[in-house]
């Protein structure tokens, strides 16, 4: 089965929650075959995963971890840069308030804060 079979002739945008759920389901080829062919075709996945989760060897993991571009809430600075292949600057400050965490994109690095519901 292709994922992919039709033409996708405007952008594309698919968010995926609780990604970790899906590590070892049966749709994870699925997943690694829209991942690796939207790249081309203008289709985006957006996952939420937890860092353990994000470590795991499932091949959609994998292939999503390899376009380097996340955001990393509240990370552990000395091995969560290794997810989307970049070093963390030091905290300075220990204590993150809620949504605090840095965006990666194209090997940049950035501190944010992303504003919470409620």
């Amino acid at each position: 089965d292709d994922v992919m079979g039709g033409q996708v002739d405007r952008p594309m945008v698919v968010v995926i929650d609780d990604a970790g759920e899906l590590a070892e389901s049966p749709c994870q080829g699925a997943l690694e075959q829209l991942i690796k062919r939207g790249r081309d075709r203008d289709v985006r996945v957006i996952a939420s995963l937890e860092t353990g989760q994000a470590r795991h060897y499932a091949a959609w993991i994998r292939e999503l971890r390899k376009d380097s571009h996340g955001l990393l809430l509240d990370p552990n600075m000395d091995i969560d840069g290794d997810l989307l292949s970049v070093r963390l600057p030091r905290k300075t400050n220990p204590q993150y308030p809620p949504g605090r965490g840095y965006l990666v994109a194209s090997g940049t690095v950035t501190l944010v804060q992303v504003a919470r519901a409620g």
